[in-house]
């Protein structure tokens, strides 16, 4: 399991000397971020990818967008992190450790990076299958318990959680 904290995207990114992300829509979010792009293939540096990853206002999908937004960056990291040479990867570990909380242990990362950057690495991104409710007049997002297990089974089988919809 591995969960990530957003906070140590700024300083991942800048030690590997930025990343490419193919920005799926516009973003403009001068208001909240301050962040404007276009769609379409981006250089992003620390502070540009971090604040990609906060953006949720003027989408038509809201937060979901940021959700899909926050899986490409990954996606991204992960492609540049895989293309550096062998001997680039114990620095990549060092300075993914102040944003990836794992219960792997720390010798087992780098060979795990190894075995990614030889077969490819997938990520896969699906939301909380959920409801909306008002309670008390506060809008909440109520997550559906028994299709969430049934979406983690196939996460533990090793599949795509995103084909249950």
């Amino acid at each position: 399991m591995a969960v990530i904290k957003f906070d140590g995207v700024e300083g991942l990114v800048d030690s590997l000397g930025g990343v490419t992300v193919d920005v799926p829509v516009d973003v403009y979010d001068p208001s909240y971020t301050g962040l404007v792009l276009s769609a379409g293939k981006q250089e992003m540096d620390g502070h540009t990818a971090l604040l990609f990853s906060r953006v949720r206002h003027g989408f038509d999908l809201g937060d979901y967008q940021r959700q899909i937004d926050q899986r490409i960056l990954i996606q991204a990291i992960m492609n540049k992190a895989l293309s550096q040479g062998p001997t680039k990867l114990p620095s990549v570990v060092r300075n993914m450790t102040g944003l990836l909380g794992t219960t792997l242990r720390c010798y087992s990362i780098r060979p795990l990076m190894l075995r990614l950057k030889v077969g490819g690495a997938t990520v896969y991104q699906a939301t909380v299958p959920s409801t909306t409710a008002m309670v008390d007049g506060v809008s909440y997002v109520v997550a559906d318990e028994e299709a969430l297990s049934k979406m983690m089974d196939v996460i533990k089988a090793g599949g795509d959680p995103s084909t249950l919809s």
